[in-house]
């Protein structure tokens, strides 16, 4: 029984709609698979499945819905345009989102603004690289958040950060921006 399926750099162009047969798949990783560029929507079915490694792809979206087993999602592409629903993936642990060419004014991500994210409530660590201008407020209400990495150029807002995180890295911040509020961490000395 198949459990894990690891294809990084492969030249595959898609998966097969029969991946959704394989109920007992924990981990996908297409890592590096350049010509990926869609993600079939029969993986809705892996009830199983932890770990969606799309980072160096060229998926443009993820299918309507994913499955809601997810502990880690990983998705990297220049071609990224639309966010995958956040608030169905309450298993999230680990989450990182980038389109890849963050400084160019093409591929402004819908909805700009991450909407759901709030809702990640076990989410440990994220990594944003995304061409997107403010985050919502719900963001602090990522109680368990300790690691944080936002590379958004283009970010204007300053979101509000949760109390729970111990490690935050702002990279390349063009705009001017204000640091975020830095007063409501814990102090964890």
């Amino acid at each position: 029984m198949l459990r894990s399926i690891w294809m990084p750099q492969s030249k595959i162009k898609e998966l097969p709609t029969s991946i959704g047969m394989l109920k007992r798949l924990e981990e996908l990783n297409a890592e590096g698979c350049e010509l990926l560029a869609e993600i079939p929507s029969t993986i809705k079915w892996l009830t199983c499945l932890r770990v969606l490694n799309l980072e160096g792809t060229c998926v443009s979206q993820s299918p309507p819905k994913l499955p809601t087993s997810l502990t880690e999602l990983y998705v990297s592409s220049t071609s990224l345009q639309i966010v995958p629903k956040l608030p169905m993936l309450h298993n999230l642990v680990g989450l990182v989102l980038s389109n890849g060419n963050c400084f160019g004014e093409s591929g402004q991500l819908r909805p700009s603004k991450l909407q759901g994210i709030g809702n990640l409530c076990g989410l440990e660590e994220l990594k944003l690289k995304l061409n997107i201008t403010s985050i919502s407020e719900e963001f602090s209400s990522l109680s368990q958040l300790q690691s944080l990495t936002l590379e958004c150029p283009n970010l204007q807002s300053r979101p509000p950060l949760p109390s729970s995180l111990s490690k935050l890295i702002l990279e390349s911040l063009k705009k001017r921006t204000k640091l975020p509020r830095l007063s409501n961490l814990k102090n964890r000395f």
